[in-house]
């Protein structure tokens, strides 16, 4: 299950290297935010990442209220 916040696009523009969503985890029964950044060719040519696309940074935080818009998360 996930969570779709139309704040989130305002907030994050259409940036394809930056995926973050909202998703419920029913194994621990917790709405976690992630947040993976994959790399571009920029950080492909200062030696950054091997390939674009290549992902760099995920980050998985338990929440309860969503960050862009507000709402609980239940």
């Amino acid at each position: 299950m996930k969570h779709l916040c139309d704040q989130l696009l305002l907030h994050l523009g259409e940036d394809r290297y930056i995926n973050v969503y909202l998703s419920f985890n029913t194994e621990a029964e917790s709405w976690f935010l992630i947040y993976e950044n994959y790399a571009d060719q920029q950080e492909v040519r200062t030696g950054e990442a091997d390939s674009e696309g290549e992902l760099l940074i995920s980050i998985e935080m338990a929440v309860q209220f969503c960050p862009f818009c507000g709402v609980h998360l239940k």
